[in-house]
């Protein structure tokens, strides 16, 4: 099993970004603690960090509503030691659009991006399933993609084509049953192009995939 190296943000600097025009935080301790008055930004630095880590908002699915409502341009950038390794990450957003660098260069995609310094955030929001409305709860599986299938098409002749799936949840049109030329066999992975872009990563290559699953929409 490979070592786990520790992963440390040494600096983060913010521009524009929610109700912080500028704020600038270098060599940060192990454990840092923020403090203030509500509505001066805490959640927001959180956030931040968040953001330049994965590319993402815990507080919203549309990435332009971190940028100031009199700028329209948000910035993020953050210095990271992994083990010995030291390393920069930036992101700006300009309207809808994202635009990320790691080391001063453009990684491939934004999924690749967004797991070179894997986060978890601890939030209030995560407290919605078991105090806040029923609604909320009945809507779990719309925001959940279970996925259950086999490894074996035919299992008595150890046949690993035409594998059975079975997708629930996610958000989609259910109720379906989607079959395939046998002899010319269409791409599982173009399934997993789908789950990953219905989980919001803008990812349009897994494996030998082709493009998303024809036939899955959402509802």
């Amino acid at each position: 099993m490979a070592n786990l190296l520790a992963l440390r943000i040494e600096s983060v600097a913010l521009r524009n970004f929610r109700n912080i025009a500028r704020a600038d935080f270098t060599d940060l301790s192990r454990f840092t603690v923020l403090s203030g008055d509500n509505g001066q930004g805490k959640t927001s630095v959180l956030e931040a960090i968040y953001f330049v880590c994965t590319s993402r908002s815990f507080r919203t699915s549309q990435p332009g509503e971190v940028v100031s409502h009199s700028a329209s341009t948000a910035s993020v950038r953050a210095t990271l030691r992994e083990g010995s390794d030291t390393r920069e990450q930036s992101i700006g957003i300009e309207g809808r659009v994202r635009k990320v660098t790691l080391q001063g260069k453009r990684p491939p995609s934004l999924a690749s991006y967004a797991i070179a310094s894997p986060v978890v955030a601890f939030h209030p929001g995560e407290m919605v399933l078991s105090s806040g409305p029923a609604s909320k709860r009945r809507t779990l599986l719309d925001r959940t993609q279970v996925l259950f299938g086999s490894c074996m098409g035919n299992a008595n002749a150890h046949d690993n084509h035409n594998l059975p799936m079975l997708l629930a949840g996610g958000g989609y049109k259910h109720g379906q049953h989607l079959a395939f030329d046998q002899k010319q066999n269409y791409p599982l992975p173009n399934l997993f192009v789908s789950m990953l872009q219905r989980m919001g990563l803008e990812a349009d290559k897994f494996a030998s995939s082709t493009g998303t699953m024809r036939g899955l929409e959402a509802a």
